[in-house]
């Protein structure tokens, strides 16, 4: 679990918000508390990752990704990663 946080916030976030230029809005109206379904509007396979850094802190344990499996399975390294980093549900 430390190992994700880890990732996410020294590895992924910087790449998505550096890189990738990401602006978020309105972030006040992610929920804090429950559960939730959060959607994306599926511009690319980014999409889970970009989702995932609006989760600031030790909240990142929380999230559960549903991805489709014919892409990140397809590979054994994709497959590893989504399955052991992101904790992907494949569908």
């Amino acid at each position: 679990m430390i190992v994700r946080w880890l990732f996410f916030t020294l590895i992924i976030r910087p790449f998505i918000t550096i890189v990738l230029g990401l602006n978020v809005r309105r972030l006040e109206n992610l929920p804090t508390k429950g559960p939730a379904v959060i959607v994306a509007n599926h511009n690319s396979h980014l999409d889970t990752l970009v989702l995932m850094t609006l989760f600031k802190g030790r909240k990142i344990h929380q999230v559960r990704p549903i991805a489709a499996a014919d892409y990140f399975l397809k590979n054994k390294l994709i497959s590893w990663f989504a399955l052991s980093y992101y904790s992907y549900y494949p569908t």
